[in-house]
């Protein structure tokens, strides 16, 4: 758990960083407990790069399938 948090920082990776922690000081200013909930998830997601921009949650689709399928 420890690994996911301090390594495989990418350009990307930051800049969600920032941009959830900009997100949650505007949610705190306007006193918005839902937007404060949802900026906290969202650096929580960031922090433990979880999501599907992580390579997590990859789809094992084969493009021959579409093709010998009948529509």
């Amino acid at each position: 758990m420890m690994d996911a948090i301090f390594k495989n920082w990418t350009v990307i990776r930051i800049v969600k960083m920032i941009m959830g922690i900009l997100v949650l000081y505007q949610s705190i200013v306007m006193e918005s407990a839902m937007l404060i909930g949802l900026s906290i998830l969202l650096c929580l997601i960031v922090l433990l790069n979880a999501g599907c921009t992580s390579g997590s949650c990859s789809t094992h689709y084969s493009s021959s399938k579409r093709r010998n399928s009948k529509r």
